[in-house]
């Protein structure tokens, strides 16, 4: 590993080595630590502007095994209570991924996020609450301190002659649109070596796409693209057999330190002697910088990061006093001292913390604080789920009705970004899904709750109604000659991966289709990768994988407008819903195997189950280990399940009942 400067002596190397192994905070260069004090010096001290009292709900980043922003919260508390004895802190740090939800849900006031918001998150706040969230910049991310937003940085082998590259040179690197410059580059020469380098190609090394590393990546580096160099080499974390954790960050630099012709973001916490860090500009004009405390600091790095709060502000009115004066306090000199003191996380500059500073303050009166949306009480059974599901619900809660006619509903059909949320925050009894969960369902229900839930299916996806999880179809001209497809055929066609067989296919004629078509190759047009239709079309067919085709594929918010390229496109290929399907194209027949069946999206084939791109529904339940399901929410899954409940489903003519086997397998595992 690449020891800091500050190691002047084999002692303090050692010492900086076993710290920066073992996550902890590194000494200081002496020079950062006398400006980091200078930055904080330089604040102004905190001045109440008003005298606040109560309780302050915080959410945000820890979780029950690893408290990480607890003893930073704490010291926060006891210095603003200093000035504002009436206030206390009641800090429910269970990840980030369930600070923003506690936000629009009613149970939190402020959430301290681990990360940069993400887009999903600022989606199902303002569709919840129909405004965005008020982001405020509270800190800077560390340099290299795990867990702590550390920054990301590029390495290439030490025998590299580069030493540095700018912002478009890595988007046209790791990227495939290259939105910030002319064109991608693929070999050393391209970026101007010369020698045995010209000709070589360049092997990136990366994060996983979809993780929270990657998702920064695709705002700050790739302009919010998300079509990746296929050649990327991902890595995630890999739990070994003592219960270590074989880091992200620490494989990607042992892979390029054994790949002369590589390049990889990663961290200076993991970088060995076979490696070395570029200057990153921010245009080609320079400056170009190394990530070092000073520039993350003065966000003169390009790609520095900084920790924000959230909090629920609505347009034209004053923040909630309490938390207004919580916030000055922790972007005040006493705040950031804290932060300084705290050795992790990075103070925010004069400049940067007036600019926060600044947006707390205007609007009209306060709001009081938000209620959580959906209490308890005996007899309700409260819903969430996406609109596209409010329909049948509502029938379902008819129906029951009828028997049990004390029984109460509440219903919350914004957006199933917040149907999880519901679950583990204590708004809601059952979660409907139409796509399958997610990561950040997930991670926030084990997070806060330390278990999963009990995942049910009530209904399958529609055969071709718009909205209710329609099946796919795949789409050709009419005079194709293709009848059929395979799901690795497919995989091969849309995907850089193969995962599901070994070659890709990018011409008709390597589906075996002669004379005209034999070298035409196959242009696609389908759903957005990052829509939840895109993501099922990536689960269900490439396996997960993110690595599409990218120089032959176009991309829509809709199949209506997919079809309507292929009208055009006498050699390309649609993936579409049966909905849209129009007389110049025709579906073709999928089978999950060569050997068959090959089957059309039929109503039929749809509510079988048997047609490979049928999608699934999904309820969840907030089910305790070892205990029994609430029994007033048991006795209503029971009637879903129904002969009833299913002719509820099939009334609403869109989404298909269960059949018989899926039915009996779903009612037996809600009595296990």
């Amino acid at each position: 590993m690449i020891l800091p400067r500050r190691c002047l002596g084999l002692i303090a190397c050692a010492a900086a080595a076993l710290a920066s192994r073992a996550g902890a905070q590194p000494a200081r260069v002496p020079d950062d630590a006398a400006y980091e004090r200078s930055v904080v010096a330089a604040l102004p001290s905190y001045q109440p502007e008003q005298s606040v009292s109560g309780v302050i709900r915080l959410w945000g980043h820890g979780n029950i095994q690893f408290p990480w922003m607890i003893p930073l919260v704490h010291a926060w508390e006891a210095g603003f209570r200093r000035y504002q004895p009436g206030i206390s802190i009641q800090a429910e740090l269970h990840g980030t991924s369930s600070a923003v939800p506690a936000l629009y849900d009613g149970v939190g006031d402020l959430a301290i996020l681990g990360e940069e918001i993400l887009p999903e998150a600022v989606h199902a706040f303002t569709r919840m609450k129909h405004y965005p969230p008020t982001v405020v910049q509270l800190m800077t991310g560390s340099l290299e301190v795990r867990n702590f937003d550390y920054a990301q940085m590029f390495f290439v082998h030490r025998d590299n002659p580069l030493a540095r590259l700018t912002l478009a040179q890595l988007d046209a690197i790791f990227g495939e649109e290259h939105r910030r410059g002319p064109a991608n580059l693929r070999t050393w020469g391209q970026l101007g070596l010369s020698g045995e380098w010209a000709n070589r190609p360049i092997t990136p090394y990366g994060w996983k796409i979809d993780d929270s590393f990657g998702i920064f990546l695709e705002g700050a580096l790739l302009e919010g693209s998300h079509r990746w160099n296929g050649a990327l080499h991902e890595y995630a974390h890999i739990p070994r057999a003592d219960g270590t954790i074989y880091d992200h960050g620490q494989q990607i630099l042992d892979a390029l330190a054994k790949d002369r012709y590589g390049i990889a973001v990663s961290n200076l916490r993991y970088a060995g002697p076979m490696v070395k860090a570029l200057a990153i500009g921010a245009t080609a004009a320079g400056p170009y910088y190394q990530a070092t405390r000073r520039t993350l600091i003065d966000q003169t790095y390009p790609l520095a990061r900084l920790l924000p709060a959230i909090v629920d502000r609505a347009p034209g009115r004053a923040l909630d006093p309490k938390v207004k004066e919580f916030l000055r306090y922790i972007l005040s000199r006493e705040g950031q001292a804290a932060v300084l003191a705290d050795g992790r996380y990075l103070p925010l500059a004069p400049a940067a913390a007036a600019r926060q500073s600044a947006a707390l303050e205007g609007g009209g009166p306060a709001l009081p604080a938000p209620r959580p949306l959906l209490p308890a009480r005996p007899g309700l059974i409260r819903i969430w789920g996406a609109p596209s599901m409010a329909g049948v619900a509502q029938a379902w809660a008819d129906g029951f009705k009828r028997a049990h006619p004390q029984t109460e509903f509440a219903l919350a059909f914004a957006t199933t970004a917040a149907a999880m949320p519901s679950l583990y925050l204590g708004m809601g009894d059952l979660a409907l899904f139409g796509r399958e969960s997610n990561t950040t369902d997930n991670d926030g229900f084990l997070h806060v709750l330390q278990y999963r839930p009990l995942r049910l299916e009530l209904m399958t996806g529609s055969a071709a109604t718009p909205g209710k999880s329609a099946a796919l179809a795949i789409f050709v001209s009419r005079d194709n000659p293709l009848a059929r497809l395979t799901l690795a055929q497919l995989d091969a066609i849309l995907g850089s991966e193969h995962r599901r067989g070994p070659v890709n296919v990018r011409t008709w004629g390597e589906l075996g289709l002669t004379g005209a078509w034999a070298d035409r190759p196959i242009r696609i047009y389908t759903y957005d990768a990052e829509s939840g239709t895109g993501l099922f079309l990536l689960h269900a067919v490439l396996g997960d994988s993110r690595k599409m085709n990218w120089t032959h594929l176009t991309e829509y918010p809709d199949g209506a407008r997919a079809v309507a390229a292929l009208r055009h496109d006498r050699y390309g290929l649609a993936v579409a819903t049966m909905h849209d399907a129009v007389p110049a194209v025709k579906p073709l027949a999928l089978a999950a195997a060569a050997g068959g069946p090959y089957l059309l999206p039929t109503r039929e084939n749809v509510r079988a189950r048997v047609y490979p791109l049928t999608r699934h529904t999904y309820a969840f339940v907030n089910q305790r280990p070892g205990a029994p399901v609430d029994p007033a929410v048991k006795a209503f899954l029971d009637y879903i399940l129904s002969d009833e409940g299913q002719a509820d489903v099939a009334r609403d003519q869109g989404y298909l009942p269960l059949s018989g086997a899926a039915l009996a397998e779903q009612r037996q595992r809600l009595h296990d």
